[in-house]
């Protein structure tokens, strides 16, 4: 699934609705309805993955496809008819009979239409993607006076970073397991995940920097700081620093994504240097429980 999903940012740039960071957050802490049974992998002639389709509990459905294939619409509702089957599965065991959720790049006319004919309306929350160019010489940005950066420990920082993580976002809840198998993704970089802490080890910032080696792309999941420490440039330093880093290793690009509804950190990336580049609609459609098989 990695190798498919960087070769399509390759091709298609930031109109790839997952990167491999996000790849990693999505298997290790967001529940799939069943664990991996709920990952579809459609391939060619060749044996090769040309989609990929993923049933979540809580986020909106990812479907991705082959940006090399040419009329995708048949492909596209083979993809509907599985998750959506699997969503109903789920339901008849006892899940949340929530609304189905899939992302749609507003650029993305044939899937909108496609979603359109099958029942699905946009309403859903809407997601801005952002890009800007990766520097080395973005690495010379300095934090605040009495804070350092460093490197997450893979040992001693992993309940902190929950708890710090739990107290920043609302949901989901991250659990201690959930963060171990996040940075123990094969393509988690230790020197790109950095926190800020004061003179007396508390932990007041972070990011997570995942670099697409194909793609040479740089995306930032997730990047929080402590209320009481924001506004004082600490966040857009260790932005800055991971650039750099992932600069020097070969990326070009950086990118991160936000809620459209969200000013603050819409605002804040802006001031970070990143342009929005594209933006993400969610469609919905309820389905009658009692149809669930």
């Amino acid at each position: 699934m990695a190798a498919m999903i960087a070769a399509s940012w390759l091709r298609a740039g930031v109109e790839t609705q997952v990167h491999v960071g996000n790849l990693a957050w999505r298997l290790a802490s967001v529940d799939l309805a069943k664990p991996y049974d709920d990952i579809g992998l459609w391939s060619n002639s060749d044996g090769r993955v040309v989609a990929i389709a993923l049933v979540y509990e809580s986020y909106p459905i990812d479907l991705l496809i082959d940006p090399d294939l040419d009329d995708v619409a048949e492909l596209l509702n083979a993809m509907l008819d599985w998750t959506e089957a699997r969503w109903r599965a789920a339901v008849a065991a006892g899940r949340p009979a929530g609304p189905f959720r899939v992302g749609c790049f507003d650029t993305d006319g044939l899937r909108g239409a496609v979603l359109r004919r099958r029942g699905y309306a946009p309403g859903g929350r809407g997601y801005i993607r952002f890009g800007r160019e990766a520097h080395a010489a973005d690495a010379q940005a300095k934090l605040p006076d009495g804070l350092r950066a460093r490197a997450i420990d893979r040992a001693a920082d992993v309940e902190r970073m929950v708890d710090l993580h739990n107290t920043i976002f609302d949901s989901p809840v991250l659990s201690v397991d959930d963060f171990r198998r996040v940075i123990g993704a094969p393509w988690y970089r230790s020197e790109l995940g950095l926190i800020a802490e004061d003179g007396s080890g508390e932990v007041v910032a972070f990011a997570l920097g995942w670099i697409d080696p194909v793609g040479g792309v740089i995306e930032f999941e997730p990047v929080g700081c402590l209320f009481a420490w924001r506004r004082r440039g600490i966040t857009r330093a260790l932005l800055h620093e991971i650039i750099g880093r992932a600069a020097s290793q070969g990326a070009t690009m950086a990118t991160v994504t936000a809620r459209s509804d969200n000013t603050g950190t819409i605002e804040f990336y802006r001031a970070t240097g990143f342009e929005s580049r594209v933006s993400e609609s969610e469609f919905t459609r309820s389905f009658d429980p009692a149809d669930a098989v």
